[in-house]
């Protein structure tokens, strides 16, 4: 246990309370230095270059975030892209079956939004959990980056499905067929 008197005092708190700098200055002792002068203690913040207060919301608000946001819907079209462009053989021989090119484009759609909604319903609430959990701010505001990159990319995803999809010609059957 420590004795004596100690001429500072550092506190780190996190979440930052307004309760904390009053308690810093109950344990001082009283008395006077050198020249007679009564020390007076003194509560200052231990790196003034930072900034006296953290507002996380206003930060994560302000995240450069367009860059990932970006990759994420890059990724998704080349994964929506991928995904149709492997099945074009079977694409072409439906509209070569009699399939019309709007009930394929239909069908395409639904089995995109299938598996990126059950990819969504997954991640999602993983996503929030890492949001909320130690967060003592509201959790929305780490969350919401996230739902709209993920928001994006479901869209980017769908658009490229249904380009790629609209793009693939039944006159091309038997070119695909030669390069699978």
């Amino acid at each position: 246990m420590a004795a004596g008197t100690f001429d500072a005092c550092w506190v780190e708190t996190w979440p930052e309370s307004e309760h904390v700098a009053p308690l810093l200055t109950l344990p001082v002792a009283g008395g006077s230095d050198v020249e007679g002068e009564q020390l007076v203690p003194m509560v200052r913040q231990l790196n003034p270059t930072a900034g006296t207060s953290f507002d996380a919301a206003d930060r994560l608000a302000n995240l450069p975030t367009l860059p990932l946001t970006a990759a994420a819907v890059v990724l998704a079209v080349a994964t929506g892209l991928v995904l149709v462009r492997a099945r074009r053989l079977e694409l072409a021989s439906a509209l070569h079956a009699g399939i019309d090119k709007a009930s394929l484009l239909v069908q395409l759609a639904v089995e995109t939004l299938v598996w990126t909604v059950t990819a969504c319903a997954l991640v999602l609430p993983v996503v929030w959990w890492a949001a909320a959990a130690g967060n003592p701010d509201p959790a929305w505001s780490a969350f919401y980056p996230a739902l709209r990159t993920t928001g994006l990319a479901v869209v980017g995803v769908l658009v490229a499905t249904l380009v790629v999809g609209a793009l693939t010609q039944e006159k091309h059957l038997f070119r695909y067929f030669k390069h699978r």
